[in-house]
């Protein structure tokens, strides 16, 4: 149901881990990298999914609907100045994460909402009174 792709600057893995496959040719790196942690919850009038987004402001997210999954973006900024600023310990991870979430059918896409606060994104999809059927007979009108 869930397709995640997510891209994460993390120094520490791209220091110890960089390109190292698993011997399955599982990417190393991208296991070790952290996911945006999210909740997803149904109950009977629809489902709520929950981010936690510290340290990510408001303007940096995207979220859309594209057909009947919801893809959130966003994106944790470096605030260090590599220039000038000497860092002894660097373990809080920056850039950007996407995750794209397909939905189940009877979500009623059009009517979600969303609120940020505290940095945790809420989204709540309700359900559809009635599943639409995929497929119906057609009447066949003769001459």
């Amino acid at each position: 149901l869930f397709d995640d792709n997510w891209l994460v600057h993390d120094p520490f893995r791209d220091e110890f881990f960089g390109n190292m496959k698993s011997g399955s040719g599982l990417d190393l790196a991208k296991q070790c990298s952290p996911l945006m942690s999210m909740d997803i919850v149904e109950n009977d009038n629809g489902y709520q999914m929950m981010a936690d987004l510290p340290g990510v402001d408001a303007a940096d997210l995207d979220l859309s609907v594209e057909g009947n999954s919801i893809v959130l973006k966003a994106e944790r900024k470096h605030v260090h100045e590599k220039k000038t600023d000497k860092v002894h310990r660097l373990e809080r991870s920056y850039g950007t994460v996407t995750r794209k979430f397909v939905m189940p059918k009877n979500a009623d896409m059009n009517n979600a909402n969303t609120a940020f606060k505290n940095g945790v994104l809420t989204v709540n999809v309700p359900k559809l009174a009635e599943v639409p059927p995929s497929s119906r007979k057609l009447t066949i009108k003769t001459a």
